[in-house]
């Protein structure tokens, strides 16, 4: 303990409240901040890493190891999930809500985004600030989540299409 209250383990020259100079083990939770303080919030510097004490990212969610090793790209590994089967995020909200997976800018939060509206069952997609595609059932909305067209398989590649949008193939 230094003069100014400051406690190391494993330093003699802490710089927090607790410094700790190496690993620290846990044993039924861990807690960081004060969680009655409305204003305070949790900081971990560096990666973080849950079921993982070597976070690949910033975030890396590990539930089984993937294989080998598997492949990150500092330009997108934000958000790691590892698993050694399938693997995902849930998103869920109530039923009279969208949930979305957006990409914004300083400019706008939703230039794109990926969206799901339960009332209607309709799926989204957005790019340059517009929504450009609608999917409901076996329908699409080109440029429009209301107007419909209906999508066909043409098996034979040979045979002259069957289905023409303003001279392009649907």
């Amino acid at each position: 303990i230094e003069n100014g209250g400051n406690v190391g383990i494993g330093t003699a020259a802490p710089n927090e409240k607790l410094t700790v100079s190496g690993n620290i083990s846990a044993k039924n939770g861990l807690s960081a901040g004060n969680h009655c303080d409305t204003g305070g919030a949790n900081y971990f510097a560096g990666r973080v890493g849950i079921g993982t004490n070597r976070p690949l990212g910033t975030a890396h969610i590990y539930t089984a190891d993937a294989g080998a090793a598997i492949c990150t790209n500092s330009n997108h590994d934000d958000l790691i999930i590892e698993n050694n089967t399938n693997a995902g995020i849930q998103i869920a909200g109530p039923t009279s809500s969208y949930q979305y997976l957006a990409f914004g800018d300083t400019g706008s939060a939703n230039q794109g985004y990926v969206r799901y509206y339960h009332d209607a069952d309709r799926m989204d997609l957005r790019a340059g600030g517009s929504d450009i595609l609608s999917l409901v059932d076996a329908s699409a909305g080109i440029g429009t989540t209301t107007e419909r067209l209906y999508l066909y398989n043409q098996k034979n590649a040979d045979a002259p299409p069957e289905n023409v949008l303003e001279g392009y193939r649907v």
